[in-house]
């Protein structure tokens, strides 16, 4: 009963917003609502692990979704304590884990986007990463440095 209160709370929270985006009246708001009631949607949901305190309302929703078998992408890291609703739909759900990339990926990756520049400075962060994992704490204060001059690199 409280998750079937959450859901329909967070499907009329879900209906709010489509309004107040994109207004009551408009054509696009009428659409998106066609569409939702023709399964013509795919909802994708992002970092469920992120959500904070409307977590439970989400995963109300997302399991009310599920189970009027819209199409749903989520993306989330293991889920921490009290997965049961998403669990439960293991006959409707297909989970993936993906793995983590290889080093050799990772390279092949800054050098496809940054050039051999941005290489050069991506193994310099890497064995300065690697020492100080190994306890240099000299090399830890130096790592702090801006390599790709993204802050949060």
């Amino acid at each position: 009963v409280e998750q079937a209160n959450s859901a329909m709370i967070a499907r009329e929270w879900l209906d709010q917003y489509l309004r107040t985006t994109y207004g009551e009246d408009s054509q696009r708001y009428k659409m998106v609502r066609q569409a939702i009631g023709m399964h013509r949607v795919l909802f994708l949901f992002e970092g469920l692990e992120d959500v904070g305190p409307l977590e439970q309302a989400l995963r109300a929703l997302i399991c009310d979704v599920i189970h009027d078998r819209h199409l749903v992408v989520l993306t989330s890291r293991h889920v921490r304590e009290n997965p049961a609703c998403l669990e439960d739909l293991s006959e409707h759900v297909t989970t993936m884990v993906l793995q983590d990339l290889t080093d050799e990926q990772k390279r092949s990756i800054v050098l496809a986007r940054l050039g051999r520049d941005g290489l050069r400075s991506f193994d310099e962060l890497r064995l300065r990463q690697c020492k100080a994992s190994q306890g240099d704490t000299e090399i830890l204060e130096d790592s702090q440095e801006d390599v790709f001059g993204n802050p949060m690199m």
